[in-house]
């Protein structure tokens, strides 16, 4: 059994906030030497829902992201929060929206999205972490 591992980031809502999560994540996979494979999907999907946020969550404002991933046993569940209009999600819509949202599914073993008018929205990935190494104190 792997001991619980938390991290927690909030940042501006801005492009290059996406490549210190992107860093954050590669600096978790190394100590736990997770594949690449795997690392590449989790920052892809990821970094696809702190994009949605910078790009849709806060209109012209600079709002936040706030990123949270949790790692127990061989499950690493992320999530992705913001506090703006909030959405309606829809994959491969007619206007080419929702390409980023089915990547998510593509890589992440579940996609929960929670979203309201004025309440902001959260997204959360799960994924199923191969070989797993135990994290030691």
């Amino acid at each position: 059994m792997i001991a619980p591992a938390e991290v927690g980031l909030t940042l501006p809502a801005l492009p290059a906030s996406l490549a210190i999560v992107r860093q954050v994540l590669a600096g978790m996979g190394d100590a736990l030497g997770w594949d690449e494979a795997f690392l590449a999907d989790v920052k892809l999907a990821v970094s696809e829902a702190c994009a949605n946020v910078v790009v849709h969550a806060y209109g012209t404002e600079i709002g936040e992201i706030d990123v949270h991933a949790v790692i127990t046993d061989d499950q690493l569940v992320t999530s992705v929060r913001d506090s703006g209009g909030g959405i309606t999600p829809t994959i491969g819509g007619d206007d080419g929206g929702g390409v980023g949202l089915a990547l998510m599914v593509s890589v992440a073993d579940l996609v929960a999205i929670r979203s309201g008018r004025g309440s902001g929205t959260a997204i959360e990935l799960s994924f199923t972490i191969p070989s797993a190494q135990p994290i030691t104190p």
